[in-house]
């Protein structure tokens, strides 16, 4: 061997030593050692972002294309998150219309985030605008940074595969929910991962410092990634070989140390909500296996509709919806690559991430669905969701294997589904959401405004009325009392002390309350509610009618609507008329 041979041999073992085994393994070595030679002769190999940057965009854009050529697409939570945006840019002005009636808790709360991007992109677009540049942000950002950690440790190989893949792990229900401070967490919880996996071998007191910064900027998000980070970097602080194990250790254990005081702010935060009192949704007292079906099936947080909706019915094409459920084709992708991963034992490649991932899934499934009602609900497909994105990291996507080709026509079917589903959702957006949008036309500025919205049923998990009576207050002054984030410790805006406002979970059930055997206790909620807080309304805006609702509601307000078209009625409160020579009583807030 010539000498020039042994040096070149002796290069390529040293560099290959550089990049971690895991990525060595996997035949993924593109992204992960940017020096090597061999991958520089074209400008797409030296990095794997530009090509990222096409695939996302070609999974991403017929979905962002439902949100932006949709007049009234909106998320669930979507409208409230931009009325407590409104209010907090509110509350800087000494004029505020809200003073006297809702106040921002600065506090180190989680869900700050969500709040500030709204409210940035609040004051510089308008409020449609605004609502749907979150939508859009947060879905790229979530499939971007779960490809970011998908090539933190498996390298850009099959990078087209893999995108789409990030692309319908960040399709979930939990975006269309509009959770958009959790969503933010998502993408610093694979941040964390990726970039302590990226430089595991080099620890110092600069990388420290950053991950330290992503800490923070994730407890800010969410507490469910964050404890999802700090368990996945335990994790693969435990499970990754080595040479300075203890000194890597050290430094990812100091960077953490800037959270112990917000984790203990917040747990006195915490107690406002009360004791914990777990509840399984789908358990419904039984632990047999129909009962854990049903609670794996409650926790899929992929499905953005009901398994039995065709999203192709638009189209004219009559197909049974379990068929093209998105979910069923992307649990059938995952399951054979993990089979595959097991039955090869290409997951030893990757095992750190790979456990984290099969915890985390597994874990979501005997979770409760929630903590107690004031802690907030999708505690369980939260922690799924967490799983899935690590298992995007892990899976071996080489196109040589049978397994994977297979896996990747599952997921290609799931994308077509679930796109298709979305503009099912953005259709019924436009329609229900554009009548209800309506009621805009008869409110003034400074009405307090209470909602009763009866037969909203939907096929999708997302419902887009729920909570879309919120935006009737986007820069209008307007007082919606059904405001739901109010009523949450987690949340910066909440009812002012000692007022009494009522209590937005009681708007919330009366609306979810649906058939015969509910009438008694819906009828009795709304009576309670009109008739305990009717000196603080100005205007009812209802959506659809129902005979016994509408009997209660006229003992408060005048019986004919001030305005009427579609399933949108608007009645004036019989109070506000009386007093109409003095439009803002004594009791109302200034």
């Amino acid at each position: 061997m010539a000498p020039g041979d042994t040096a070149s041999t002796n290069l390529d073992s040293a560099r290959r030593e550089a990049v971690p085994p895991d990525i060595v393994d996997s035949d993924a070595t593109l992204g992960a050692n940017p020096n090597d030679a061999e991958r520089r002769t074209n400008w797409l190999d030296r990095t794997p972002w530009p090509r990222s940057i096409v695939f996302l965009t070609l999974w991403l854009t017929p979905v962002l294309a439902a949100v932006w050529s949709t007049p009234w697409f909106v998320t669930q939570d979507g409208p409230a998150h931009l009325y407590n945006a409104h209010i907090l840019l509110q509350s800087f002005r000494a004029d505020s219309p809200f003073r006297g009636v809702f106040e921002v808790h600065w506090k180190p709360l989680p869900n700050w985030a969500g709040h500030v991007a709204t409210a940035a992109l609040l004051s510089i677009l308008p409020p449609r605008s605004a609502d749907r540049a979150i939508t859009s942000i947060v879905l790229i950002a979530t499939a971007g940074s779960i490809l970011y950690l998908r090539i933190a440790f498996a390298g850009a190989r099959e990078i087209a595969i893999a995108s789409l893949h990030a692309t319908l792990v960040a399709l979930n229900m939990t975006w269309l929910l509009g959770f958009t401070s959790f969503s933010l967490g998502v993408c610093l919880y694979a941040l964390i991962l990726g970039f302590w996996n990226r430089r595991r071998d080099r620890p110092n007191v600069k990388k420290a410092l950053i991950l330290s910064f992503l800490w923070i900027a994730c407890y800010f998000c969410h507490p469910i990634p964050l404890a999802g980070a700090l368990l996945g970097v335990a994790v693969l602080e435990a499970t990754t070989p080595g040479a300075n194990r203890r000194v890597r250790f050290g430094f990812s254990a100091a960077s953490a140390v800037p959270l112990v005081p917000l984790l203990i702010a917040y747990r006195m935060i915490m107690k406002e909500g009360g004791g914990f009192e777990p509840k399984w949704g789908e358990m419904k007292g039984s632990i047999g296996p129909a009962a854990w079906m049903r609670q794996a099936g409650f926790v899929d947080p992929i499905a953005l509709a009901s398994k039995k909706f065709n999203p192709f019915e638009m189209l004219g094409i009559d197909i049974p919806g379990q068929i093209v459920a998105p979910s069923v084709w992307f649990v059938a992708a995952i399951t054979i690559l993990i089979v595959a991963a097991f039955v090869q034992g290409t997951w030893k490649n990757r095992r750190g991430i790979w456990i984290l991932g099969l915890l985390l899934t597994l874990g979501g499934i005997v979770a409760p669905d929630t903590l107690g009602r004031s802690h907030g609900y999708f505690l369980s497909q939260r922690i799924v969701l967490l799983g899935l994105v690590a298992i995007v990291a892990a899976v071996d996507w080489r196109r040589r294997r049978i397994a994977a080709r297979v896996a990747a026509v599952a997921l290609a079917i799931a994308w077509v589904s679930q796109t298709a589903v979305v503009w099912n959702y953005a259709r019924a957006c436009d329609r229900d959401c554009g009548d209800l949008a309506r009621a805009r036309r008869a409110l003034e500025p400074g009405d307090r405004v209470v909602t009763l919205l009866v037969d909203i049923n939907t096929p999708f998990r997302s419902n887009p009325l729920l909570h879309f009576d919120c935006s009737f207050g986007v820069g209008t002054g307007i007082v919606v009392w059904s405001d739901y984030e109010t009523a949450y410790y987690y949340f910066p805006v909440r009812p002012i002390a000692g007022g009494k406002a009522p209590d937005p979970f009681l708007f919330e059930r009366v609306a979810i309350l649906k058939g015969r055997q509910n009438a008694g206790e819906r009828e009795k909620l709304w009576s309670d509610l009109i008739d305990k807080h009717h000196n603080a309304f100005d205007k009812l805006v209802s959506w659809r009618r129902d005979e016994a609702l509408d009997a209660i509601s006229a003992r408060r307000f005048d019986p004919e609507p001030i305005f009427a078209q579609g399933n949108t009625r608007v009645f004036q409160a019989r109070r506000a008329k009386l007093d109409a020579s003095d439009s803002r009583s004594s009791d109302r807030p200034r």
